[in-house]
């Protein structure tokens, strides 16, 4: 049973310096935190994102979780159907900027992954009200078209990339809380969680587009009341911000903290108190 420090990417998380490393702590991180520092393990579920971190050369000495990491053997790209490649044939269904592709130099395995863009929009032309908000529109447009486009990442020959096999939540920080758990979680700090509220600025380290402004995180709150309510022998502590405290009564393995509680919580782990 381990002791697990997740880090979201929330603002409140700029108080702690990630850097640090910990002899009886396994970290998590999402995403961009690859940049910072080096986690025990990393997760990613967007495609992009998953694309920006294997190119950086960073899943090549450090384990990393992807979304949809299904590894398509050579035959698939080299066998000619039809007078053409698989591959090439499935680029067909896409105009050019609709493609993100690594560079394959003599790489000769890929995964592929993606959705059809104009799929998307027509899902999301079907689903659009004129009762949505202007907040509740966006959030429907970025559901149906997060994803969209076709995306071929050529691997090397060995790296330390882990598909994730069940999906349990519909964000990354949602995802490694999930993951942590499955891999023998025993108390887990979360820190930079932040989640979002309507027409505040939405609070993430790294200034993203999709998430400059705030929006409704019911959906994402509920996903983490799931995890935490499957794993009921798993402790769970919140480290600030408490805005949303009120929603998670009832969960009796949550305990909310503060970053000095985290903070004397690594002293005692890393000298073996605990």
């Amino acid at each position: 049973m381990h002791n697990v420090l997740v880090y979201g990417n929330g603002k409140s998380r700029l108080e702690f310096d990630v850097t640090r490393q910990f002899k009886n702590i396994i970290t998590w991180g999402c995403n961009k935190i690859h940049h910072e520092t080096k986690v025990d393990n990393l997760v990613a579920v967007d495609y992009l994102a998953q694309q920006e971190i294997y190119k950086s050369g960073y899943a090549k000495e450090n384990t990393c979780w992807f979304l949809d990491w299904n590894i398509l053997p050579k035959e698939f790209t080299d066998k000619p159907v039809f007078g053409s490649r698989h591959l090439e044939l499935l680029k067909l269904g896409f105009i050019e900027d609709e493609i993100f592709e690594t560079d394959k130099g003599s790489r000769t395995r890929c995964v592929v992954q993606g959705k059809n863009p104009k799929t998307a929009v027509q899902k999301y032309g079907n689903l659009l009200t004129t009762e949505m908000s202007e907040d509740e529109d966006k959030q429907l447009r970025h559901k149906c078209m997060r994803n969209a486009g076709l995306y071929i990442t050529w691997l090397d020959s060995k790296d330390k990339v882990k598909n994730i096999k069940e999906f349990k939540g519909k964000s990354s920080g949602n995802t490694a809380i999930y993951l942590a758990c499955t891999q023998g979680a025993k108390n887990v700090y979360m820190l930079g969680f932040d989640l979002s509220t309507e027409n505040k600025p939405h609070s993430n380290v790294y200034q993203l587009e999709d998430y400059k402004n705030g929006f409704d995180s019911t959906t994402w709150q509920n996903q983490i009341k799931t995890v935490m309510r499957q794993f009921k022998q798993v402790k769970f502590y919140w480290v600030s911000p408490q805005e949303h405290k009120g929603n998670f009564s009832g969960i009796d393995n949550l305990e909310f903290v503060t970053m000095k509680n985290l903070n004397k919580w690594i002293e005692e782990v890393n000298y073996g108190r605990l």
